[in-house]
Protein backbone atom coordinates (compact mmCIF):
# COMPACT_ATOMS: atom_id res chain seq x y z
CA UNK A 1 0.00 0.00 0.00
CA UNK A 2 1.33 3.41 -0.84
CA UNK A 3 1.99 6.05 1.85
CA UNK A 4 0.07 9.41 1.44
CA UNK A 5 2.84 12.62 0.69
CA UNK A 6 2.47 16.08 -0.09
CA UNK A 7 3.07 16.80 -3.68
CA UNK A 8 6.28 18.83 -4.05
CA UNK A 9 5.28 22.57 -4.87
CA UNK A 10 6.45 22.21 -8.43
CA UNK A 11 3.58 19.26 -9.16
CA UNK A 12 1.15 21.12 -7.21
CA UNK A 13 1.42 24.45 -9.14
CA UNK A 14 1.53 22.52 -12.59
CA UNK A 15 -2.22 21.04 -11.19
CA UNK A 16 -3.44 24.42 -10.70
CA UNK A 17 -2.20 25.47 -13.85
CA UNK A 18 -3.95 22.87 -15.30
CA UNK A 19 -7.63 24.24 -13.80
CA UNK A 20 -6.55 27.69 -14.45
CA UNK A 21 -4.79 27.64 -18.23
CA UNK A 22 -6.31 25.58 -20.93
CA UNK A 23 -5.06 27.27 -23.56
CA UNK A 24 -3.83 30.73 -25.08
CA UNK A 25 -6.97 32.50 -25.02
CA UNK A 26 -6.95 31.52 -21.24
CA UNK A 27 -3.80 33.96 -20.59
CA UNK A 28 -5.28 36.40 -22.35
CA UNK A 29 -8.36 36.30 -20.29
CA UNK A 30 -6.78 36.40 -17.16
CA UNK A 31 -3.85 39.15 -18.02
CA UNK A 32 -6.64 41.23 -19.33
CA UNK A 33 -9.43 41.07 -16.15
CA UNK A 34 -6.25 41.85 -14.19
CA UNK A 35 -5.35 44.81 -16.48
CA UNK A 36 -9.48 45.98 -16.42
CA UNK A 37 -9.09 45.77 -12.28
CA UNK A 38 -6.49 47.98 -12.71
CA UNK A 39 -7.76 50.95 -14.07
CA UNK A 40 -6.33 50.20 -17.53
CA UNK A 41 -8.04 52.62 -20.47
CA UNK A 42 -5.96 51.28 -22.92
CA UNK A 43 -4.90 47.62 -23.32
CA UNK A 44 -2.82 45.83 -26.19
CA UNK A 45 -2.60 42.25 -26.85
CA UNK A 46 0.46 40.96 -29.07
CA UNK A 47 0.01 37.48 -29.87
CA UNK A 48 2.71 35.40 -31.93
CA UNK A 49 2.22 31.53 -33.73
CA UNK A 50 -0.90 31.59 -32.11
CA UNK A 51 -0.43 32.48 -28.67
CA UNK A 52 1.73 29.60 -28.30
CA UNK A 53 5.19 31.17 -29.17
CA UNK A 54 4.37 34.66 -27.63
CA UNK A 55 1.67 36.50 -25.56
CA UNK A 56 2.31 39.77 -24.21
CA UNK A 57 -0.64 41.79 -22.21
CA UNK A 58 0.20 45.63 -21.96
CA UNK A 59 -1.91 47.85 -19.85
CA UNK A 60 -1.37 51.86 -18.50
CA UNK A 61 -3.17 50.29 -15.33
CA UNK A 62 -2.25 51.68 -11.85
CA UNK A 63 0.58 48.98 -12.12
CA UNK A 64 2.10 47.76 -8.83
CA UNK A 65 4.94 48.80 -6.43
CA UNK A 66 8.16 47.21 -6.69
CA UNK A 67 8.14 44.92 -3.34
CA UNK A 68 4.88 43.71 -4.34
CA UNK A 69 5.63 42.64 -8.10
CA UNK A 70 7.77 39.53 -7.30
CA UNK A 71 5.09 38.57 -4.82
CA UNK A 72 2.46 38.60 -7.52
CA UNK A 73 3.80 35.78 -9.11
CA UNK A 74 2.73 32.90 -5.61
CA UNK A 75 0.09 31.27 -5.58
CA UNK A 76 -3.27 32.89 -3.61
CA UNK A 77 -1.35 36.30 -3.86
CA UNK A 78 -3.97 38.99 -4.32
CA UNK A 79 -5.03 42.25 -3.50
CA UNK A 80 -8.50 41.92 -3.82
CA UNK A 81 -9.41 39.84 -1.03
CA UNK A 82 -8.78 40.35 2.75
CA UNK A 83 -11.10 38.52 5.02
CA UNK A 84 -13.62 35.77 4.03
CA UNK A 85 -16.39 38.59 4.22
CA UNK A 86 -15.08 39.58 0.78
CA UNK A 87 -15.67 36.50 -1.04
CA UNK A 88 -19.72 37.47 -0.46
CA UNK A 89 -20.01 40.60 -2.75
CA UNK A 90 -16.72 40.25 -5.26
CA UNK A 91 -17.12 43.33 -7.75
CA UNK A 92 -13.30 42.52 -9.34
CA UNK A 93 -12.81 40.25 -12.23
CA UNK A 94 -10.03 38.49 -10.69
CA UNK A 95 -9.60 37.94 -6.66
CA UNK A 96 -8.53 34.24 -6.81
CA UNK A 97 -4.46 35.28 -7.02
CA UNK A 98 -4.02 32.38 -9.41
CA UNK A 99 -3.31 33.72 -12.52
CA UNK A 100 0.13 34.68 -12.49
CA UNK A 101 1.45 32.07 -10.48
CA UNK A 102 -0.19 29.16 -12.78
CA UNK A 103 1.12 31.15 -15.90
CA UNK A 104 4.99 31.00 -14.51
CA UNK A 105 4.58 27.21 -13.81
CA UNK A 106 3.58 26.61 -17.54
CA UNK A 107 6.02 29.38 -19.28
CA UNK A 108 8.58 31.28 -19.46
CA UNK A 109 7.08 34.66 -18.18
CA UNK A 110 8.47 38.28 -17.84
CA UNK A 111 6.72 40.90 -15.57
CA UNK A 112 7.63 44.62 -16.14
CA UNK A 113 5.45 47.19 -14.06
CA UNK A 114 5.79 50.31 -12.60
CA UNK A 115 2.99 52.32 -10.23
CA UNK A 116 1.03 55.11 -11.35
CA UNK A 117 2.55 58.27 -9.84
CA UNK A 118 5.69 57.27 -8.97
CA UNK A 119 7.71 59.87 -10.77
CA UNK A 120 10.95 58.96 -12.03
CA UNK A 121 11.14 56.04 -10.10
CA UNK A 122 12.19 53.22 -12.42
CA UNK A 123 10.09 49.93 -12.53
CA UNK A 124 10.79 46.59 -11.96
CA UNK A 125 10.86 43.69 -13.95
CA UNK A 126 10.45 40.25 -12.81
CA UNK A 127 11.12 36.78 -14.57
CA UNK A 128 10.77 33.76 -14.14
CA UNK A 129 10.50 29.96 -15.76
CA UNK A 130 8.56 27.00 -15.17
CA UNK A 131 8.11 27.94 -11.53
CA UNK A 132 11.61 28.75 -10.88
CA UNK A 133 12.66 31.09 -8.03
CA UNK A 134 11.94 34.78 -10.03
CA UNK A 135 14.54 36.93 -10.85
CA UNK A 136 14.23 40.77 -10.10
CA UNK A 137 15.86 43.89 -11.55
CA UNK A 138 14.97 47.63 -11.89
CA UNK A 139 14.34 48.74 -15.72
CA UNK A 140 13.27 51.97 -17.55
CA UNK A 141 9.45 51.68 -18.53
CA UNK A 142 6.36 53.53 -18.32
CA UNK A 143 3.30 53.53 -15.57
CA UNK A 144 1.32 50.57 -15.89
CA UNK A 145 2.20 46.53 -16.15
CA UNK A 146 3.26 44.17 -19.35
CA UNK A 147 3.04 40.61 -18.90
CA UNK A 148 5.02 38.71 -21.51
CA UNK A 149 4.41 35.20 -22.27
CA UNK A 150 6.70 32.92 -24.00
CA UNK A 151 6.85 29.21 -25.06
CA UNK A 152 3.60 28.32 -23.17
CA UNK A 153 3.54 24.58 -22.19
CA UNK A 154 6.94 24.15 -22.91
CA UNK A 155 7.12 22.12 -19.66
CA UNK A 156 4.18 20.10 -20.27
CA UNK A 157 4.13 18.52 -23.34
CA UNK A 158 1.09 16.50 -23.24
CA UNK A 159 -1.09 19.40 -22.49
CA UNK A 160 0.39 21.26 -25.20
CA UNK A 161 -0.66 18.50 -27.52
CA UNK A 162 -4.22 19.00 -26.99
CA UNK A 163 -4.29 22.68 -28.34
CA UNK A 164 -5.52 23.21 -32.12
CA UNK A 165 -3.86 24.78 -34.84
CA UNK A 166 -2.34 28.46 -34.38
CA UNK A 167 -5.28 30.00 -36.33
CA UNK A 168 -7.61 28.27 -34.18
CA UNK A 169 -6.05 29.41 -30.69
CA UNK A 170 -5.68 32.94 -31.96
CA UNK A 171 -9.85 32.93 -33.12
CA UNK A 172 -10.53 31.95 -29.72
CA UNK A 173 -7.94 34.97 -28.49
CA UNK A 174 -9.96 36.48 -30.57
CA UNK A 175 -13.31 36.10 -29.27
CA UNK A 176 -12.04 36.93 -25.94
CA UNK A 177 -11.19 40.13 -26.25
CA UNK A 178 -14.44 40.46 -28.40
CA UNK A 179 -16.03 39.94 -25.76
CA UNK A 180 -14.47 41.80 -22.91
CA UNK A 181 -14.84 44.78 -26.01
CA UNK A 182 -18.08 44.39 -25.63
CA UNK A 183 -18.51 45.19 -21.82
CA UNK A 184 -16.20 47.76 -21.38
CA UNK A 185 -16.83 50.38 -23.93
CA UNK A 186 -14.77 53.45 -22.47
CA UNK A 187 -11.52 50.78 -22.89
CA UNK A 188 -9.43 50.61 -25.77
CA UNK A 189 -7.96 47.43 -26.87
CA UNK A 190 -5.58 46.47 -29.77
CA UNK A 191 -4.85 42.91 -30.72
CA UNK A 192 -2.27 41.82 -33.00
CA UNK A 193 -0.81 38.62 -34.42
CA UNK A 194 2.23 38.10 -35.59
CA UNK A 195 3.03 41.87 -35.74
CA UNK A 196 -0.35 42.04 -38.15
CA UNK A 197 -3.49 44.93 -36.56
CA UNK A 198 -6.20 42.10 -36.22
CA UNK A 199 -8.84 44.08 -34.25
CA UNK A 200 -8.67 47.48 -32.83
CA UNK A 201 -11.75 48.66 -30.56
CA UNK A 202 -11.34 52.31 -29.55
CA UNK A 203 -12.62 54.26 -26.33
CA UNK A 204 -16.45 54.95 -27.49
CA UNK A 205 -18.98 56.10 -25.31
CA UNK A 206 -21.52 53.60 -24.91
CA UNK A 207 -22.29 49.96 -25.38
CA UNK A 208 -24.59 51.12 -28.83
CA UNK A 209 -21.10 52.72 -30.59
CA UNK A 210 -19.24 49.44 -29.70
CA UNK A 211 -21.50 46.67 -31.24
CA UNK A 212 -21.87 49.12 -34.14
CA UNK A 213 -17.42 49.02 -34.30
CA UNK A 214 -17.51 44.87 -33.56
CA UNK A 215 -20.15 43.68 -35.91
CA UNK A 216 -21.20 46.78 -38.49
CA UNK A 217 -23.73 49.27 -38.76
CA UNK A 218 -26.66 47.28 -40.72
CA UNK A 219 -26.35 44.57 -37.55
CA UNK A 220 -26.63 47.27 -35.09
CA UNK A 221 -29.60 48.13 -36.47
CA UNK A 222 -30.82 45.21 -36.23
CA UNK A 223 -30.50 44.75 -32.46
CA UNK A 224 -34.16 45.86 -30.22
CA UNK A 225 -32.70 47.78 -26.50
CA UNK A 226 -33.70 45.93 -23.65
CA UNK A 227 -33.81 48.12 -20.10
CA UNK A 228 -35.86 46.02 -17.46
CA UNK A 229 -35.97 46.27 -13.96
CA UNK A 230 -35.11 48.83 -11.24
CA UNK A 231 -34.33 46.99 -8.32
CA UNK A 232 -31.88 44.45 -7.05
CA UNK A 233 -31.61 42.92 -11.01
CA UNK A 234 -31.04 44.88 -13.72
CA UNK A 235 -30.78 43.53 -17.81
CA UNK A 236 -29.71 46.07 -20.84
CA UNK A 237 -28.49 45.70 -23.77
CA UNK A 238 -29.53 44.55 -26.98
CA UNK A 239 -31.20 41.75 -28.43
CA UNK A 240 -31.14 41.21 -32.32
CA UNK A 241 -33.83 40.63 -34.63
CA UNK A 242 -34.98 36.81 -35.42
CA UNK A 243 -33.14 37.36 -38.90
CA UNK A 244 -29.89 37.64 -37.15
CA UNK A 245 -30.18 34.11 -36.08
CA UNK A 246 -27.29 31.86 -36.47
CA UNK A 247 -26.80 27.51 -35.96
CA UNK A 248 -24.47 28.06 -33.16
CA UNK A 249 -24.13 30.18 -29.67
CA UNK A 250 -21.39 32.01 -30.52
CA UNK A 251 -23.29 35.37 -30.73
CA UNK A 252 -25.13 34.81 -27.09
CA UNK A 253 -22.68 37.55 -25.24
CA UNK A 254 -23.98 37.06 -21.35
CA UNK A 255 -22.13 39.34 -18.67
CA UNK A 256 -23.16 39.50 -15.24
CA UNK A 257 -22.20 42.92 -13.40
CA UNK A 258 -19.64 43.10 -16.23
CA UNK A 259 -18.03 39.48 -15.97
CA UNK A 260 -18.28 37.60 -19.40
CA UNK A 261 -19.83 33.92 -19.08
CA UNK A 262 -20.87 30.76 -20.61
CA UNK A 263 -24.18 30.29 -17.95
CA UNK A 264 -26.53 27.55 -18.37
CA UNK A 265 -29.35 29.79 -16.51
CA UNK A 266 -28.85 32.36 -18.50
CA UNK A 267 -28.58 30.79 -22.17
CA UNK A 268 -31.81 28.64 -20.92
CA UNK A 269 -33.21 31.99 -20.09
CA UNK A 270 -32.78 33.83 -23.62
CA UNK A 271 -33.91 30.69 -25.63
CA UNK A 272 -37.01 31.21 -23.74
CA UNK A 273 -37.68 34.55 -24.47
CA UNK A 274 -37.30 33.62 -28.14
CA UNK A 275 -38.90 30.68 -28.24
CA UNK A 276 -41.66 31.30 -29.98
CA UNK A 277 -39.69 33.36 -32.66
CA UNK A 278 -36.81 30.92 -33.70
CA UNK A 279 -36.97 27.15 -34.92
CA UNK A 280 -34.82 24.91 -33.32
CA UNK A 281 -31.57 24.69 -33.99
CA UNK A 282 -31.15 28.41 -34.26
CA UNK A 283 -29.74 30.98 -31.66
CA UNK A 284 -30.34 34.31 -31.04
CA UNK A 285 -27.67 37.34 -31.37
CA UNK A 286 -27.47 39.20 -28.43
CA UNK A 287 -25.15 41.34 -25.75
CA UNK A 288 -26.64 41.44 -22.46
CA UNK A 289 -25.53 42.49 -19.22
CA UNK A 290 -27.23 41.62 -15.95
CA UNK A 291 -26.46 43.52 -13.29
CA UNK A 292 -27.45 42.36 -9.25
CA UNK A 293 -26.21 42.33 -6.03
CA UNK A 294 -22.73 40.79 -5.52
CA UNK A 295 -23.89 38.76 -2.69
CA UNK A 296 -26.63 37.26 -4.80
CA UNK A 297 -24.56 35.64 -7.66
CA UNK A 298 -21.03 33.30 -6.58
CA UNK A 299 -18.27 33.19 -9.05
CA UNK A 300 -16.08 31.47 -7.18
CA UNK A 301 -17.59 28.16 -8.28
CA UNK A 302 -14.34 27.49 -11.11
CA UNK A 303 -11.08 28.83 -11.08
CA UNK A 304 -11.30 29.87 -14.72
CA UNK A 305 -14.44 31.89 -13.57
CA UNK A 306 -16.34 31.37 -16.47
CA UNK A 307 -19.24 30.03 -14.01
CA UNK A 308 -21.53 31.54 -11.79
CA UNK A 309 -24.22 30.70 -9.61
CA UNK A 310 -27.03 32.31 -8.54
CA UNK A 311 -28.68 32.66 -5.44
CA UNK A 312 -31.80 32.27 -6.94
CA UNK A 313 -31.64 30.71 -10.46
CA UNK A 314 -35.67 30.65 -11.18
CA UNK A 315 -35.83 34.04 -10.16
CA UNK A 316 -33.01 34.78 -12.64
CA UNK A 317 -34.25 32.30 -15.14
CA UNK A 318 -38.04 34.07 -15.16
CA UNK A 319 -37.03 37.64 -15.14
CA UNK A 320 -34.33 37.69 -18.31
CA UNK A 321 -36.42 35.64 -20.29
CA UNK A 322 -39.59 37.72 -19.56
CA UNK A 323 -37.30 40.90 -20.87
CA UNK A 324 -36.24 38.95 -23.34
CA UNK A 325 -39.90 38.22 -24.27
CA UNK A 326 -40.48 41.74 -24.29
CA UNK A 327 -39.11 43.56 -26.14
CA UNK A 328 -39.16 41.29 -28.69
CA UNK A 329 -43.31 41.30 -28.55
CA UNK A 330 -43.21 45.51 -28.30
CA UNK A 331 -43.53 47.46 -31.28
CA UNK A 332 -41.93 50.84 -30.27
CA UNK A 333 -38.47 49.46 -29.44
CA UNK A 334 -36.00 52.40 -28.97
CA UNK A 335 -33.25 52.51 -31.20
CA UNK A 336 -29.37 51.95 -30.18
CA UNK A 337 -28.53 55.59 -30.56
CA UNK A 338 -30.66 56.63 -27.70
CA UNK A 339 -28.90 54.79 -25.43
CA UNK A 340 -26.65 56.28 -22.25
CA UNK A 341 -24.33 54.43 -20.26
CA UNK A 342 -22.04 55.04 -17.04
CA UNK A 343 -19.07 52.54 -16.96
CA UNK A 344 -18.14 50.12 -14.20
CA UNK A 345 -21.45 49.18 -11.72
CA UNK A 346 -24.83 48.92 -13.81
CA UNK A 347 -23.03 48.17 -17.46
CA UNK A 348 -25.71 49.97 -19.16
CA UNK A 349 -28.23 52.62 -17.78
CA UNK A 350 -30.53 55.26 -18.11
CA UNK A 351 -32.13 54.09 -21.21
CA UNK A 352 -34.87 56.27 -22.74
CA UNK A 353 -37.57 54.36 -24.61
CA UNK A 354 -40.11 56.33 -26.73
CA UNK A 355 -42.76 55.52 -29.12
CA UNK A 356 -41.20 54.14 -32.68
CA UNK A 357 -42.34 53.96 -35.95
CA UNK A 358 -44.57 51.34 -36.68
CA UNK A 359 -42.71 48.87 -39.28
CA UNK A 360 -45.97 48.58 -41.11
CA UNK A 361 -48.20 51.33 -41.92
CA UNK A 362 -51.20 51.53 -44.24
CA UNK A 363 -53.63 54.25 -43.53
CA UNK A 364 -55.66 54.01 -46.96
CA UNK A 365 -56.93 50.76 -45.64
CA UNK A 366 -57.17 49.17 -49.17
CA UNK A 367 -54.87 47.35 -50.54
CA UNK A 368 -54.97 48.47 -54.18
CA UNK A 369 -54.64 52.20 -53.53
CA UNK A 370 -52.56 52.61 -50.37
CA UNK A 371 -49.15 53.24 -49.74
CA UNK A 372 -47.28 51.02 -46.92
CA UNK A 373 -43.90 51.77 -45.19
CA UNK A 374 -41.56 49.86 -43.81
CA UNK A 375 -39.61 52.20 -42.29
CA UNK A 376 -39.98 56.21 -41.80
CA UNK A 377 -40.07 57.84 -45.17
CA UNK A 378 -39.73 54.68 -47.12
CA UNK A 379 -42.84 53.87 -48.85
CA UNK A 380 -44.20 50.49 -50.07
CA UNK A 381 -45.92 50.40 -53.31
CA UNK A 382 -48.53 47.43 -53.43
CA UNK A 383 -48.25 44.96 -56.31
CA UNK A 384 -50.15 42.32 -55.72
CA UNK A 385 -50.91 38.37 -54.54
CA UNK A 386 -48.16 35.43 -55.95
CA UNK A 387 -49.85 32.24 -56.31
CA UNK A 388 -52.06 32.87 -53.76
CA UNK A 389 -49.66 32.93 -50.71
CA UNK A 390 -47.58 35.73 -51.31
CA UNK A 391 -48.10 39.48 -50.97
CA UNK A 392 -45.22 41.48 -53.01
CA UNK A 393 -44.44 45.31 -52.19
CA UNK A 394 -42.02 47.23 -54.25
CA UNK A 395 -40.09 50.08 -51.93
CA UNK A 396 -37.68 52.50 -52.05
CA UNK A 397 -34.79 52.01 -54.70
CA UNK A 398 -36.38 48.71 -56.50
CA UNK A 399 -36.81 46.88 -52.50
CA UNK A 400 -38.91 43.79 -53.23
CA UNK A 401 -40.79 42.65 -50.51
CA UNK A 402 -42.43 39.32 -50.10
CA UNK A 403 -44.92 38.43 -47.27
CA UNK A 404 -45.78 34.65 -46.83
CA UNK A 405 -49.79 35.15 -46.01
CA UNK A 406 -50.27 31.91 -43.77
CA UNK A 407 -47.13 32.40 -41.62
CA UNK A 408 -48.01 36.19 -40.73
CA UNK A 409 -51.80 35.36 -40.43
CA UNK A 410 -50.56 32.77 -38.05
CA UNK A 411 -48.08 34.84 -35.91
CA UNK A 412 -50.92 37.54 -35.38
CA UNK A 413 -53.65 34.88 -34.63
CA UNK A 414 -51.42 32.97 -32.19
CA UNK A 415 -50.71 36.36 -30.04
CA UNK A 416 -54.38 37.14 -29.98
CA UNK A 417 -54.72 33.63 -28.34
CA UNK A 418 -52.04 34.19 -26.56
CA UNK A 419 -53.15 37.46 -25.15
CA UNK A 420 -56.66 36.21 -24.62
CA UNK A 421 -54.91 32.66 -22.37
CA UNK A 422 -52.86 35.69 -20.26
CA UNK A 423 -55.65 37.67 -19.33
CA UNK A 424 -58.15 35.47 -18.48
CA UNK A 425 -55.38 33.18 -16.67
CA UNK A 426 -54.58 29.57 -16.69
CA UNK A 427 -57.64 26.85 -15.99
CA UNK A 428 -57.12 24.09 -13.85
CA UNK A 429 -58.62 20.76 -15.09
CA UNK A 430 -58.48 18.57 -11.32
CA UNK A 431 -58.34 15.33 -11.89
CA UNK A 432 -60.78 12.66 -10.36
CA UNK A 433 -58.01 10.42 -9.53
CA UNK A 434 -54.62 11.48 -8.91
CA UNK A 435 -51.78 10.63 -11.33
CA UNK A 436 -48.16 9.18 -9.88
CA UNK A 437 -45.26 10.00 -11.18
CA UNK A 438 -41.59 8.07 -10.22
CA UNK A 439 -38.88 10.59 -10.07
CA UNK A 440 -35.27 10.56 -8.87
CA UNK A 441 -34.44 12.02 -5.56
CA UNK A 442 -32.85 15.40 -6.82
CA UNK A 443 -35.95 15.59 -9.04
CA UNK A 444 -38.53 15.15 -6.46
CA UNK A 445 -36.67 17.70 -4.37
CA UNK A 446 -36.68 20.15 -7.27
CA UNK A 447 -39.91 20.24 -7.55
CA UNK A 448 -40.63 20.75 -4.15
CA UNK A 449 -38.52 24.20 -3.98
CA UNK A 450 -40.36 25.08 -7.15
CA UNK A 451 -44.16 24.44 -6.05
CA UNK A 452 -45.47 28.76 -6.23
CA UNK A 453 -43.71 28.28 -9.59
CA UNK A 454 -45.74 25.54 -11.22
CA UNK A 455 -49.49 26.34 -9.37
CA UNK A 456 -48.48 29.87 -11.28
CA UNK A 457 -48.98 27.94 -14.48
CA UNK A 458 -51.62 25.80 -13.30
CA UNK A 459 -50.26 22.29 -12.34
CA UNK A 460 -50.54 20.79 -8.85
CA UNK A 461 -48.18 18.46 -8.04
CA UNK A 462 -48.18 16.91 -3.86
CA UNK A 463 -45.46 14.81 -2.96
CA UNK A 464 -46.59 11.03 -2.03
CA UNK A 465 -44.06 8.93 -0.31
CA UNK A 466 -40.31 9.18 -1.56
CA UNK A 467 -39.40 10.19 -4.65
CA UNK A 468 -43.02 9.57 -5.90
CA UNK A 469 -45.45 12.47 -7.02
CA UNK A 470 -48.85 13.01 -7.01
CA UNK A 471 -50.34 14.89 -10.27
CA UNK A 472 -53.67 16.70 -8.69
CA UNK A 473 -54.63 18.90 -11.84
CA UNK A 474 -52.99 20.41 -14.69
CA UNK A 475 -54.31 23.31 -17.24
CA UNK A 476 -57.10 22.77 -18.93
CA UNK A 477 -55.74 23.21 -22.24
CA UNK A 478 -53.38 20.03 -21.80
CA UNK A 479 -55.89 17.87 -20.46
CA UNK A 480 -54.86 14.97 -23.61
CA UNK A 481 -51.38 15.32 -22.44
CA UNK A 482 -48.99 12.84 -21.31
CA UNK A 483 -48.88 13.23 -17.80
CA UNK A 484 -45.58 11.37 -17.44
CA UNK A 485 -43.85 12.98 -20.13
CA UNK A 486 -44.90 16.58 -18.93
CA UNK A 487 -43.86 16.61 -15.26
CA UNK A 488 -40.57 14.55 -15.97
CA UNK A 489 -39.73 17.45 -18.06
CA UNK A 490 -40.71 19.67 -15.64
CA UNK A 491 -38.52 17.88 -12.78
CA UNK A 492 -35.31 17.88 -15.00
CA UNK A 493 -35.52 21.75 -15.72
CA UNK A 494 -36.14 22.63 -11.97
CA UNK A 495 -33.42 20.53 -11.05
CA UNK A 496 -31.55 22.24 -13.81
CA UNK A 497 -32.64 26.16 -13.68
CA UNK A 498 -34.66 26.04 -10.47
CA UNK A 499 -37.87 26.41 -12.37
CA UNK A 500 -39.43 24.78 -15.61
CA UNK A 501 -40.90 26.65 -18.64
CA UNK A 502 -42.24 23.35 -19.95
CA UNK A 503 -45.94 23.57 -18.86
CA UNK A 504 -45.78 26.99 -21.20
CA UNK A 505 -43.53 25.47 -23.88
CA UNK A 506 -46.68 22.73 -24.73
CA UNK A 507 -49.44 25.43 -23.79
CA UNK A 508 -47.32 27.48 -26.53
CA UNK A 509 -47.39 24.86 -28.78
CA UNK A 510 -50.95 24.14 -28.63
CA UNK A 511 -51.68 27.73 -29.35
CA UNK A 512 -49.22 27.80 -32.30
CA UNK A 513 -51.17 24.90 -33.73
CA UNK A 514 -54.37 26.24 -33.05
CA UNK A 515 -53.55 29.85 -34.56
CA UNK A 516 -52.06 27.58 -38.05
CA UNK A 517 -55.64 25.76 -38.90
CA UNK A 518 -57.53 28.29 -37.58
CA UNK A 519 -56.19 31.47 -40.10
CA UNK A 520 -55.59 32.34 -43.68
CA UNK A 521 -53.70 29.84 -45.16
CA UNK A 522 -51.32 29.52 -48.38
CA UNK A 523 -54.46 29.06 -51.68
CA UNK A 524 -56.63 31.57 -50.36
CA UNK A 525 -57.25 34.53 -52.25
CA UNK A 526 -57.83 37.36 -49.63
CA UNK A 527 -60.27 40.57 -50.34
CA UNK A 528 -58.76 43.71 -50.70
CA UNK A 529 -59.60 44.97 -46.45
CA UNK A 530 -57.95 41.28 -45.44
CA UNK A 531 -54.63 42.65 -47.22
CA UNK A 532 -54.78 45.88 -45.85
CA UNK A 533 -55.78 44.63 -42.26
CA UNK A 534 -52.79 41.87 -42.51
CA UNK A 535 -49.93 45.01 -43.33
CA UNK A 536 -51.70 46.92 -40.16
CA UNK A 537 -51.25 43.63 -37.98
CA UNK A 538 -47.86 42.93 -39.45
CA UNK A 539 -46.45 46.12 -38.41
CA UNK A 540 -46.53 45.99 -34.80
CA UNK A 541 -43.32 44.76 -33.64
CA UNK A 542 -40.40 42.80 -34.04
CA UNK A 543 -42.01 39.22 -33.08
CA UNK A 544 -44.05 39.66 -36.16
CA UNK A 545 -40.76 38.78 -38.13
CA UNK A 546 -41.50 34.77 -37.52
CA UNK A 547 -43.92 32.80 -37.06
CA UNK A 548 -44.99 30.62 -33.88
CA UNK A 549 -42.71 27.91 -34.99
CA UNK A 550 -39.87 30.14 -36.12
CA UNK A 551 -40.46 30.48 -40.27
CA UNK A 552 -39.82 34.15 -41.72
CA UNK A 553 -43.43 36.13 -42.48
CA UNK A 554 -41.50 38.20 -44.64
CA UNK A 555 -38.25 38.31 -47.12
CA UNK A 556 -37.17 41.70 -48.81
CA UNK A 557 -34.97 41.49 -51.64
CA UNK A 558 -33.24 44.38 -52.86
CA UNK A 559 -32.75 45.86 -56.23
CA UNK A 560 -29.06 44.85 -56.03
CA UNK A 561 -29.74 41.45 -56.00
CA UNK A 562 -32.20 40.94 -58.25
CA UNK A 563 -29.66 42.19 -60.29
CA UNK A 564 -27.00 39.82 -60.12
CA UNK A 565 -29.80 37.25 -61.32
CA UNK A 566 -29.82 39.19 -64.66
CA UNK A 567 -26.32 40.17 -64.90
CA UNK A 568 -26.48 43.66 -64.09
CA UNK A 569 -24.24 44.43 -61.71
Amino acid sequence: MAHIAVLPPAIANLIAAGEVIERPSSVVKELVENAIDAEASEIWIEAEGGGLSRLCVRDDGIGMAAADAPIALKRHATSKVRSADDLASIRTLGFRGEALPSIAAIARLTLTTKARGSGVAPAVCVQTAAGAAPDCREVGAPEGTTVDVRDLFFNTPARRKFCKSERTEFAHIVEVITRFALAYPTTRFRLTHDGRSVLAAHAVTDHAARVAELFGADTAAAMCVVAEGDGPIHLAGFCGRPSLARRDTQRLYCFVNGRQVRDRTLFHAVGEGYRTYLPKGEYPFTVLFLALDPALVDVNVHPAKAEVRFADPGAVHSFVSRAVRKVLADGSSPTMGQIKTSFRGSPVTGLEPREGAPLWDHPSGGFDTGSATLLPDAPFRPLGQLAATYLLYEGPDGLLLLIDQHAAHERIGYERLRTELDRGGIVRQYMLTPATVELTALQAAAMADAQPVLQAGGLDVEPFGGNTVAVTAIPACLNDVAINELITAVADECATIGRSTAVTERIDHLLATVACHRQVRAGDRLKPAELAALVRDLGEGVSKERCPHGRPTWVAIPAREIAKWFRRS
